[in-house]
C-alpha cells in the first residue's frame, strides 16, 4: 500500500514541475519553488490527502496547488528559522555566562594561588618555602659594581628554582594514571626536573592547540587515551581542551596532518632525551607504552631493511 501512494505522489511530484517549467519566471524563482514543492511533499503521506492533490491537478488546478504551496511553505520556512534563531540566541547566552563564570572562577583561583605564595614566602616552613622565597628574591634583585660575568656565575652557584608546580602536575599526573591503570609505571619514574625539561624545553610550556602560557591552567594528558602516559605518548592542554581531548576516539582523525607531524616530532624529542635515563629507556619499546603504528603513517623516512 505505502509503495502505490508514493507511486502516486511521484507522478503528481512530476506534473506539478513539467507545469512549473512553464511558467514565465527566471531560473532562480523556479528553482526556489521546485524546494518548497519538494518540502511540501514530504510531508505529503496519507491517502486523502493524495487523493485531493490528484484532483485538483486533474481539474486543471495545478497553477493554484503551486500557490498554495508556496504560501504554505513560506510560512513554515519563516516558522522554523524564528525558532532557529531563538535557539541560537538561547545557546549564546549560555556560552556567554559560562565564559563570564570561567572567567570569575579563574581569576579567583589565581588570586587564591598569589595569597597562599605570599603567605608561604612571609612565614616559610618547608624546605619548598624557602626554595619559592629564594626564587622571589632572585627574581627581583640586583647588583651594583659588579660584572655581567660575576653575576652570572654567582647565579649559576646560588640560583634557587620553584619546582613548586611541577610537583602538583606530577602528583596530579601520577593520580589520574593510578585511576586509568593500576600497573602504570612511567609516571611514577618521572621527576620535577623531568617534568620541567618535558614541558619547558619539548612543550615549550604552553598549550599544543592555543598557546595558553599560564602553567597553573595546563595540564598534561596521555595523546592516545588507549596507551599508557609517557613523555612520548603525552600532550600539554588547558584544562578545557584536556577534556575535550580525552573524549576522542582516534586522534589521529581528530587533527590535521601538520599538527599530528609536530606532536610526533615532539614524542621523538621525547624518546631521544628519555632513552638516557636507565629506569625509562626499558619502556622505549614496550608495546603498552607508546601506541601502534598507524596505517596511514606519517614519518617522512623508515629505517632500512638489509639481509645478510
Amino acid at each position: 500500500m505505502a509503495g502505490v501512494l508514493k507511486k502516486r505522489l511521484r507522478i503528481l511530484y512530476s506534473k506539478i514541475l513539467a507545469s512549473l517549467q512553464t511558467i514565465p519566471k527566471d531560473a532562480a524563482y523556479r528553482t526556489y519553488t521546485e524546494q518548497l514543492i519538494n518540502d511540501r511533499f514530504d510531508l505529503v503521506k496519507s491517502e486523502p490527502d493524495i487523493e485531493k492533490l490528484e484532483r485538483k491537478i486533474n481539474c486543471g488546478q495545478i497553477e493554484e496547488v503551486i500557490v498554495q504551496v508556496i504560501v504554505i511553505q513560506t510560512y513554515a520556512r519563516r516558522w522554523h528559522a524564528m525558532r532557529l534563531v531563538k535557539q541560537l540566541s538561547h545557546d549564546r547566552m549560555v556560552r556567554l555566562d559560562w565564559e563570564k563564570k570561567e572567567e570569575l572562577r579563574k581569576k579567583k583561583e589565581k588570586e587564591d594561588r598569589l595569597k597562599r605564595e605570599y603567605e608561604r614566602r612571609m612565614h616559610p616552613k618547608t624546605k619548598e618555602d624557602f626554595d619559592l622565597l629564594y626564587h622571589a628574591l632572585e627574581t627581583n634583585s640586583c647588583t651594583i659594581g659588579r660584572c655581567h660575568q660575576c653575576n652570572k656565575l654567582d647565579n649559576v652557584a646560588h640560583q634557587r628554582e620553584d619546582l613548586n608546580k611541577y610537583k602538583n602536575m606530577l602528583t596530579q599526573l601520577r593520580q589520574a594514571e593510578a585511576e586509568y591503570d593500576k600497573k602504570a609505571k612511567i609516571a611514577f619514574l618521572l621527576q620535577e626536573r623531568d617534568l620541567q625539561y618535558l614541558l619547558g624545553i619539548i612543550c615549550a610550556t604552553q598549550s599544543a592547540l592555543s598557546a595558553w602560557d599560564d602553567l597553573y591552567d595546563l595540564v598534561v594528558v596521555q595523546w592516545n587515551k588507549y596507551f599508557e602516559w609517557s613523555p612520548w605518548n603525552c600532550i600539554l592542554l588547558t584544562k578545557e581542551e584536556a577534556a575535550a581531548h580525552l573524549k576522542l576516539d582516534n586522534v589521529e582523525q581528530a587533527y590535521g596532518v601538520v599538527f599530528i607531524r609536530k606532536m610526533k616530532h615532539k614524542h621523538t624529542l621525547a624518546k631521544k632525551y628519555f632513552s638516557q635515563i636507565p629506569a625509562m629507556a626499558q619502556f622505549l619499546h614496550s608495546r603498552d607504552s607508546q601506541p601502534a603504528a598507524p596505517g596511514n603513517d606519517l614519518l617522512v623516512t623508515k629505517p632500512a631493511v638489509t639481509q645478510a
